[in-house]
């Protein structure tokens, strides 16, 4: 097995290890008005550990979503005895944080466990991308698929 040394805790696992800590980004939500701290899981990083059963985009879907696109991340909510959420956010802003990194906002588009729809979420990081709805984006703004075959895009 492969050797993962956890960005959280500095701690060297075996990747498939039921012990292994994955890294985390800070995030906010907006819930019922109020600014709640979240942690966004390392997709990018369940991708490199798990390939067999953790799949996302390429690194160039990650970092080049647009405005309107629909993103799914993972939340660990600050409750307890709440479980992990997947959820998809649709994109209203991009920006680059102070090192030059691309960072993403955006609302939620369904109901999760604490946050209603429309919602507020952000910063969103690239590795932070589960999955996107390239679909529906290119069907909501009138484009074709023969887009992404002609560009070599995943």
């Amino acid at each position: 097995m492969k050797k993962v040394t956890c960005m959280n805790c500095g701690t060297e696992h075996e990747s498939g290890s039921v012990e292994l800590c994955y890294p985390q980004t800070d995030a906010l939500v907006m819930i019922a008005g109020e600014q709640v701290d979240v942690k966004l899981t390392d997709c990018e990083f369940m991708a490199e550990t798990y390939p067999e059963t953790f799949q996302r985009p390429s690194p160039y879907v990650c970092n080049n979503v647009p405005i309107g696109m629909m993103l799914k991340v993972v939340v660990e909510w600050p409750v307890s005895a709440l479980p992990t959420e997947r959820f998809w956010v649709e994109v209203t802003q991009t920006a680059e944080d102070i090192s030059g990194c691309k960072i993403y906002f955006g609302e939620t588009r369904n109901r999760t466990l604490l946050a209603d729809y429309g919602e507020r979420v952000g910063p969103i990081y690239p590795r932070n991308i589960a999955d996107v709805d390239l679909e529906s984006f290119l069907e909501k703004y009138g484009l074709s698929n023969d887009l992404i075959t002609a560009t070599g895009v995943e």
